[in-house]
């Protein structure tokens, strides 16, 4: 196994991947090989004293790991592995550091099957961001007032827009306060998880609020920077989905069906433009107070709070995930939107039909289908910044690519063609 950035690893770490006391790695790689061909997946670590003690999934550990670690007397830390070929054994793999190459980054996760890309478009700055977490259990940053039992996935895409802040303090902070607000609620059931949904949405807001007018930014229309937001929360076959703005979600079914799980927060709604005029907003130029495209966003904060009839409180879908759905595009309006509507995707059944044909041709490699989504979907919105996240359900069964074109139909002649010169005849005299 070839390791990157083995320096950062502790020592006992390091000594137990070299000569491994039980076959904890092995399994643990073992599994998570069944769940992608190659690519990039975080097998959890549980640590004691610098060290491992127990490689894998919490499902797979020994009793009583799993209260040790929400009490935080042992800890969890991820070990990132590259697989490299399957023919070469569970020993064949390299570790790797997150990175980011020419404004274009990207990344793998193996419990769902999970891929995500970041693409800056024409913009000299970036102002999406996502977060993909197949195990909020596993999240090291989590207080124990956060922790959760294992086997819930919170996948986040945030547009943000006059500015990176509020995107950048949903990264953080989200994903967190809807831990702790299902945790207090004890949540069991797909209502808890759509109140606890809920309920992060409001805190959040009205947390980075009290953060904002803390730091004086009222005094400073830089900080006055908002974002669109979409999260996909999962736990077995139970699947929420809360919104505000124009960030979407498309479902893919098996016989290439399409269910649209958003739908977009703007004057196109008409529900939307109603909401906002009984709010007392206002719509201008089809945007409302004739500056925000979107009429519900976290942030976006003037002197006194919020413009009349902007809210952070999000539209919900719950759904019971069947067997014939198959993947998920999670994606900022960038994908889609209709800047030029003669390239790129102008739909989400466009998107879905792009990936569908992408799995099937390239035996499920859901990080090379998000990466060229991405870059398709940058042909329509060349202006905008362009982030997606692919969540697979099941694998797409594979196709033989069409044939190429002989060869000898692409053949250019470079000479003139020679003609024979045929006598015309003579009559006879």
């Amino acid at each position: 196994m070839v390791v990157e950035g083995w320096a950062q690893l502790s020592d006992k770490t390091r000594a137990d991947l070299r000569h491994p006391k039980n076959e904890g790695f092995p399994l643990a790689l073992q599994e998570a090989k069944r769940h992608i061909h190659k690519g990039i997946v975080d097998i959890p670590m549980v640590m004691r004293d610098g060290g491992p003690i127990q490689y894998g999934r919490p499902e797979s550990w020994a009793p009583g790991l799993a209260r040790l670690v929400m009490d935080e007397i042992l800890q969890v830390k991820p070990l990132r592995v590259r697989i490299t070929d399957d023919t070469l054994g569970p020993d064949a793999a390299v570790l790797l550091p997150d990175g980011s190459v020419d404004g274009h980054f990207g990344g793998y996760d193996s419990v769902l099957g999970c891929a995500y890309s970041s693409i800056r478009g024409g913009c000299s700055y970036q102002e999406d961001r996502c977060v993909l977490f197949r195990d909020l259990f596993s999240d090291p940053s989590l207080s124990p007032a956060q922790r959760l039992e294992p086997g819930i996935s919170f996948f986040g895409v945030y547009d943000g827009h006059l500015g990176s802040q509020t995107s950048e303090y949903l990264v953080s902070h989200l994903h967190a306060n809807f831990a702790a607000e299902l945790r207090h609620k004890k949540g069991r059931t797909p209502g808890d998880l759509k109140a606890a949904v809920r309920a992060a949405f409001k805190r959040t807001d009205e947390a980075f609020w009290e953060e904002w007018v803390k730091e004086g930014n009222k005094q400073n229309p830089k900080h006055n920077s908002g974002s669109a937001a979409v999260v996909v929360v999962i736990r077995g076959r139970d699947m929420v989905v809360g919104h505000v703005g124009d960030c979407r979600v498309v479902l893919s079914r098996a016989g290439g069906d399409v269910v649209e799980l958003t739908v977009d927060h703007t004057f196109e709604n008409e529900r939307e433009v109603e909401r906002v005029k009984a709010a007392g907003g206002k719509w201008v130029s089809d945007r409302l107070d004739g500056i925000l495209q979107v009429s519900r966003a976290f942030g976006d904060f003037e002197e006194g709070g919020k413009p009349l009839g902007l809210t952070a409180d999000p539209d919900i879908v719950a759904r019971e995930i069947e067997d014939e759905d198959e993947f998920l595009v999670i994606s900022s309006d960038g994908l889609w939107d209709k800047e030029n509507t003669h390239m790129g995707l102008v739909s989400g059944k466009a998107s879905i039909d792009f990936v569908r044909k992408r799995l099937a041709t390239n035996q499920n490699d859901l990080q090379k289908a998000v990466e060229e989504v991405t870059a398709e979907g940058v042909k329509c919105s060349e202006s905008d910044n362009t982030t997606a996240i692919l969540v697979s359900f099941r694998s797409i069964d594979q196709v033989e690519p069409p044939s190429p074109v002989p060869e000898r139909l692409f053949r250019i002649h470079t000479e003139r063609p020679r003609f024979i010169n045929v006598p015309k005849s003579t009559a006879p005299s």
